[in-house]
């Protein structure tokens, strides 16, 4: 839990074991944590790029799938307004 603006939730952290950083001597460093909500962690899903694109990093690739995720259902009926 953490607190944010002085709200506290519950957190997901996503750590991967795949280096993110390669110095020029070959030695390899994790240096990046994605951090995101509990609430949406079961549709996230976070992987290190098996190519570094010449780069001394190598990206971090973080997808959302939304298409297994049910919607909440919206709690205001616009079928039938009540105007007062």
């Amino acid at each position: 839990m953490i607190s944010w603006n002085g709200y506290k939730t519950p957190v997901s952290f996503s750590l991967t074991l795949n280096p993110t950083y390669v110095t020029y001597t070959g030695s390899a460093s994790l240096l990046d944590l994605s951090i995101c909500s509990a609430s949406i962690s079961h549709a996230v899903d976070c992987y290190v790029s098996e190519s570094n694109f010449e780069s001394d990093h190598y990206p971090v690739i973080i997808t959302w799938s939304i298409l297994d995720h049910t919607p909440k259902k919206n709690k205001v009926n616009r079928l039938e307004p009540d105007y007062e």
